[in-house]
């Protein structure tokens, strides 16, 4: 009995393993955004799956039951639905589900195509078109300076700022009958980069860079 029951558990390992390796990467998986979830009613008794292998089911969504869509596929869609011992979660047929509309799904695949660019780009700390000024914040801090523009089709938030660097700076100077030579430290302004947002999120971005130009020490008299 124990032998067949740890045979039984490894077919099952072996099936999610599959599933999740070969095919779970096709998958459009709702959870990865931050929106309301989509709803879809079951139009016919339907086996709920472990994967989306047919041979892995759990149990039977009942027909007429409104279910939360998680991820889709291209034939089937992972959903969470509830059952009288609770809430389950698992894998059904699409066809089984009230069809989800083509222009939805291209929406949503575009919306996490664009989402995992960001999450990439905040990694990175590289500002890109479509941050929030949260995620801008984040990534450069505090801006130095902020201003805005109101034109007849909306207002732009503008964000500057600057960067520094370190660079030695030797004076030469006289005292006297004496010359002297002086190296020290000086923290200079090499470049500004400006942030332009509308409606919260960046449109454009502006980068300048400036020529070094240390101040030099007040000579002796």
């Amino acid at each position: 009995m124990k032998k067949s029951f740890a045979i039984l558990c490894g077919i099952l390992l072996c099936a999610v393993a599959l599933a999740q390796s070969g095919e779970d990467g096709k998958a459009l998986y709702l959870t990865e955004l931050n929106e309301p979830s989509l709803k879809a009613r079951v139009l016919r008794d339907t086996p709920l799956n472990l994967t989306r292998a047919s041979n892995t089911t759990m149990t039977f969504l009942p027909r007429g039951q409104v279910v939360e869509v998680l991820a889709i596929a291209q034939y089937q869609l992972q959903v969470r639905g509830r059952m009288r011992t609770g809430a389950v979660q698992g894998w059904v047929i699409r066809s089984d589900i009230t069809p989800i509309a083509e222009e939805t799904i291209s929406e949503i695949s575009q919306k996490i195509q664009n989402q995992k660019k960001l999450e990439d780009a905040i990694k990175r700390k590289e500002i890109i078109f479509g941050m929030t000024q949260e995620q801008v914040r984040m990534i450069l801090g505090k801006p130095v300076d902020k201003s805005s523009i109101r034109e007849e089709d909306g207002a732009t938030e503008i964000w500057t700022y600057y960067s520094y660097k370190t660079v030695p700076v030797t004076e030469t100077y006289g005292y006297g009958t004496n010359i002297y030579t002086q190296t020290f430290m000086q923290k200079v302004r090499t470049g500004s980069k400006t942030i332009s947002f509308r409606d919260g999120k960046v449109v454009r971005i502006e980068q300048k860079t400036e020529q070094v130009r240390p101040q030099g020490l007040t000579p002796y008299p």
